[in-house]
This record gives C-alpha cells, sequence and structure tokens, in this order.
C-alpha cells in the first residue's frame, strides 16, 4: 500500500469498505437517480465494476490479466504459481472455476489458504503467507538472489492497479457514449420530443410555439443537456395550458386514498402512448380489513404513480380476493385519468401491461367468465369490466406469483416479482397504518363504471344475495308480527341461535319444512282457520273438544273416563 500513489491509496481503501462513486451510492447520496452500471445497466455497487460482463469491461479484464500474466514472467515467479494465481483471479468473475485440481500437491495448502481469503481479497491485494516461501523455494532451486518478500510485495501492488484499471475503464465510460444509462436517458428524450412534436403547438403559448416551428432534426442533434432542458420547458407550458382550460371535473364515486405522483408526470404520459408502461398491484387481507398498492411506471424509468386504497365494502364482503380486485380497478382508473389529461383526442389504441399476484382476480376482470349478479364481488367485477370496454387501451393482463421470496433469493426473481413484493409491502403497510388509527370500517360509494347497485338503507351491497333481500323485505314485518303476537320478544330473538336453527330446517324434508312454516305462523289446517276458511261449522278439538289452533295441538288432554257419566 505504501508503494501506491496517494489516489490510489486513497481508491483503494474507499473500494475495501464499498464505499465508492458506485451507482449504489450515487443514488444514496443524491447525484443520480438509478444505480444502473454506465457498462452494462446492472445494479452497480464496489463488488460489480470487476465482475461487470460487459464487452468492453470484459476486453479490459482480459486485457489486465494478460499483462499480469507477462509481469509474472518477467519478476521469475514460479510457472506453478503463476498459474495458480491466475486461476484464482479467475474467480473473482467464477467463483465456480478455480479448482484444487489444478495445481500441484505442494501448492494444494497455498491455494485452499487463497481461497479462504477470498477472490476479491486476491483482486484487492490481500495475499496468503503460504505464497512466499514457496516463491523462495523455487528461485533458490534457480540459484536466484532475488527477494521472495519483494516478489509478493510487488505482486500485492500489481494485483491492486489491476483493480485499479478495471475502475479507470468503467470511469471513461462513464463519461462516453457508450454510457448504457445515457443512452437510455437520450432515446428516453428522443421519444418525448417525437411525441411533442406529434401534438403539435396549437395549445402552447406563442412565445413557446417557436420552438417546434424548428425542424425537428434540429433538436434531436442537440446535446443531451439541451434535449433535456428542451422537452422540459415544452412539456411544463403544455401541462400549465390543460391546467388552466381544464373544466372541474365533479366525481361522485369511488377513488383511491392516496395517489402520489414521482417524477415527472408527462413522461409517464410519454411512456402510456408508446406502449412502455406498467401497472404492478397488489392487495392485503387481514382481520376483515383489506387495502391495496399500485405502481404505475415504465420498465426501466425512474417516474411513477403510486396509489394506496382502502378496500370498499362492508366487512362480510372483504377478502384477498376483493383486495385484488380493488387494486386493478385502481390502475385502470389512474391510466384513464392520465389520458383524460394528456391525450383527450386520443386516436390510437396503446397498450399496457397490468399485473397482479391473485390468479382468480385477472381471470374474472379480464377473461370472458360467466358473471351473475349474485356472484360474489359483483359489484367490483362488473365495474372493472365495464371500465374495460370503455377504455381506449389495450390491455394485456399477467399473472405473477407472490411472496416468492420466502422460497427464493431476491436477486433471482425477475423484474416483474421484485416490483410485486415491492407493492404488496405497501398494501400491508397502509393496512397497518388503518389498523393504527382505527379506520376499520370503510364508504362504499358506487364505482364510476358500476351501472347498476342495490343500496339497502344506504348501504351499497356488493352483491345480490336474495337470502338477504328476502331478509330485508320480510324480517321486519315479521319481527313486528312476533311483538304483537308475543311470540318472539327482542330479547329472546336476540338469544336464539339462528344459525343452528336455520341448519336443522335445511336438513328436514321440504314437506316438513312447509309444516313447520305454516305452524310457527300459526295459519294452519286447525279448528280456527277451518271455520275462517269456510271448511268447518265449529272450531273444536277433535279430541277434547276444546277451541283449537296451533297453541292447543302440544296440549291437548285426553277426556278422562267417566267425564261423560257413562263410568263408574
Amino acid at each position: 500500500m505504501r508503494s501506491l500513489p496517494a489516489g490510489v491509496q486513497r481508491w483503494t481503501t474507499k473500494h475495501v469498505v464499498g464505499m465508492c462513486g458506485v451507482g449504489k451510492f450515487k443514488v444514496r447520496w443524491g447525484y443520480d437517480t438509478s444505480a444502473a452500471c454506465p457498462c452494462c445497466g446492472e445494479f452497480e455497487d464496489h463488488l460489480h465494476v470487476p465482475r461487470c460482463r460487459a464487452p468492453s469491461a470484459s476486453a479490459e479484464w482480459d486485457r489486465q490479466t494478460v499483462a499480469l500474466d507477462l509481469w509474472l514472467d518477467t519478476q521469475v515467479t514460479d510457472p506453478a504459481i503463476k498459474h495458480a494465481l491466475l486461476s484464482l483471479l479467475k474467480g473473482v468473475c467464477n467463483p465456480s472455476l478455480p479448482s484444487i485440481r489444478m495445481v500441484p500437491g505442494c501448492l494444494s495448502s497455498a491455494f485452499r489458504s487463497q481461497q479462504r481469503i477470498g477472490y476479491q481479497g486476491l483482486l484487492e491485494g490481500r495475499l496468503s503467507r503460504q505464497w512466499a516461501p514457496l516463491q523462495e523455494e523455487y528461485l533458490q532451486s534457480r540459484g536466484s538472489q532475488r527477494s521472495p518478500t519483494l516478489w509478493a510485495s510487488r505482486l500485492s501492488h500489481q494485483l491492486i492497479l489491476l483493480g485499479f484499471q478495471l475502475w479507470e475503464h468503467w470511469n471513461s465510460v462513464q463519461h462516453s457514449e457508450d454510457n448504457v444509462q445515457l443512452q437510455e436517458r437520450s432515446q428516453q428524450v428522443n421519444d418525448g420530443i417525437h411525441n411533442q412534436f406529434a401534438m403539435g403547438p396549437t395549445d402552447l403559448p406563442k412565445v413557446v410555439q417557436r420552438m417546434l416551428s424548428v425542424k425537428r432534426r434540429t433538436v434531436l442533434n442537440k446535446p443531451l443537456v439541451d434535449r433535456e432542458e428542451w422537452l422540459k420547458l415544452v412539456r411544463m407550458e403544455r401541462t400549465a395550458y390543460h391546467r388552466a382550460l381544464a373544466p372541474q371535473r365533479h366525481y361522485y364515486g369511488w377513488v383511491p386514498d392516496e395517489i402520489e405522483v414521482h417524477g415527472d408526470e408527462a413522461a409517464l404520459a410519454d411512456a402510456l402512448i408508446q406502449g412502455r408502461l406498467r401497472i404492478i398491484s397488489d392487495g392485503s387481507y387481514k382481520n376483515d380489513l383489506g387495502t391495496a398498492a399500485v405502481q404505475l411506471l415504465p420498465k426501466g424509468g425512474t417516474a411513477c404513480i403510486v396509489i394506496r386504497c382502502q378496500t370498499p365494502g362492508l366487512p362480510q364482503d372483504q377478502s384477498a380476493y376483493r383486495s385484488n380486485l380493488i387494486c386493478l380497478l385502481a390502475g385502470i382508473i389512474a391510466v384513464d385519468w392520465l389520458l383524460q389529461q394528456w391525450f383527450p383526442a386520443l386516436s390510437q389504441r396503446p397498450g399496457v401491461k397490468i399485473t397482479c399476484d391473485g390468479l382468480l382476480a385477472i381471470e374474472m376482470a379480464f377473461e370472458d367468465q360467466p358473471l351473475s349478479p349474485t356472484d360474489a364481488q359483483f359489484d367490483l367485477i362488473s365495474s372493472i369490466r365495464e371500465a374495460i370496454s370503455r377504455s381506449p387501451v389495450s390491455w394485456s393482463p399477467r399473472h405473477v406469483y407472490g411472496h416468492l421470496d420466502k422460497s427464493n433469493l431476491f436477486d433471482e426473481l425477475t423484474w416483474w416479482e421484485k416490483k410485486n413484493l415491492e407493492v404488496d409491502g405497501m398494501a400491508v403497510d397502509f393496512r397497518k397504518k388503518l389498523e393504527a388509527a382505527h379506520q376499520l370500517f370503510p364508504p362504499n360509494p358506487r364505482f364510476f363504471t358500476e351501472l347498476a347497485a342495490l343500496f339497502v338503507a344506504d348501504t351499497k351491497q356488493s352483491r345480490l344475495s336474495d337470502h338477504f333481500i328476502q331478509e330485508c323485505v320480510t324480517l321486519p314485518r315479521l319481527r313486528q308480527h312476533w311483538r304483537n303476537r308475543n311470540v318472539i320478544s327482542e330479547e329472546s330473538e336476540n338469544l336464539i341461535d339462528w344459525e343452528t336453527l336455520g341448519r336443522a330446517m335445511r336438513s328436514l324434508p321440504a314437506g316438513l319444512q312447509h309444516w313447520i312454516t305454516k305452524h310457527w305462523v300459526g295459519m294452519c289446517g286447525m279448528g280456527k282457520f277451518k271455520v275462517y276458511w269456510g271448511l268447518e261449522l265449529s272450531a273444536a278439538c277433535p279430541q277434547c273438544g276444546e277451541f283449537e289452533d296451533h297453541l292447543h295441538v302440544p296440549v291437548v288432554q285426553q277426556p278422562r273416563l267417566g267425564t261423560n257419566g257413562t263410568g263408574g
């Protein structure tokens, strides 16, 4: 280390601890919005730089290892040691390559020792103590007076410089046209410029209209920074114009609780028109409380819309299924609002990919599955289908498996699966927030695309339940009948196990169910009603001669012998 220039010493110190000017820390320090490598576009930390597999980075690695190979020859290095060290260096990029079988037995202990130190440690100059004695034996066998200690020190020096040269190559790409991030930024800016020219100058102030009077190629040939400023100004003026002229919209329906726009909304509108917009949605449900979260973003972009909402509906309607449905509707509504704001007279049909880890919700919302008003969550499913039919968007639904972090390493997941985990976390956090605030009962207004809805006592129902409707129609009058006839009091009604009674009734034959219903209300073929219906002249009980109604049957008493004077 002491033999290195001061600048390289500082660089080595930063890189050994990992706190250096790579993408990971540039994002953390606020210098950049993406942690992508400028060479290959992958996530970049200090470990990625020597392992980058971009063609230019691989070529630089090959050049530096060839140079190290030649340097080892000039230092009269034992060929077996050289072969072992170069094999170990390959482990930096591919840990499975170095094998103890590749070296002679006399070097196996040193080889294993270096493996325990680590391949990254070798690249950072941390050599095993066992190499120098082995090199000393080789030098003595050749009659050389060279110092093995100096050899080891210089080797450590060369290894550090190898890593530094890879960094220098990375740095040169960072500021060149080969930078993947700059290429993506340039492409996105060019797409935005094309869109602005396509929309024309009519909805811009006259001062800004001049910016679109030049040839498009003139703008596209400007440096990236100038193009970004041009696009930012035109978008800002167009947005201000639309907001000034757009009439106030009065919404009488459900809207999400929270909607956040991060970054440039115009960039999201451009991504929508270009078919690059992605929607990731997921729901959360626990203890009769449902929530949902949605992200709208272009893949690889930085701008996004984040939506969080409580699942509307009664506690008995809440489920993971309903939460997955509401997040799909929230995403569709947000896309519709984007189109209304930025492209109210859209002629094309852009494509949007939308995902959810609820397979049944995806199938019922987007596929031609049979749907009845009595089906569970009918209000949401029918509203989603109506929103899709009205939408000018070509929807591409996709099912994504959720909670894969429990069985897979995070780095092994796809972009969609990682985003699903992120959105799922948002939904769970929002549910916990509502629980802490005791906001457990959400309003349940009508959805904008809900063609018909049933309200009972000012409460919207999620479906048409014939049993519930029957109760709503008949139960109030039945209760009043119970009170008037002193059959069932209000207190005893609350004490009766109605669920058990219902199961018992359903287990009886149909004829017996009819008989019980008639006898409960008292309107059955007893003497009282036979006279009332004109079927008999007397309401006397056929067994005892007493007045007979439905209450008399279980208490009828047989006449005693001798009561008619014939018995002794």
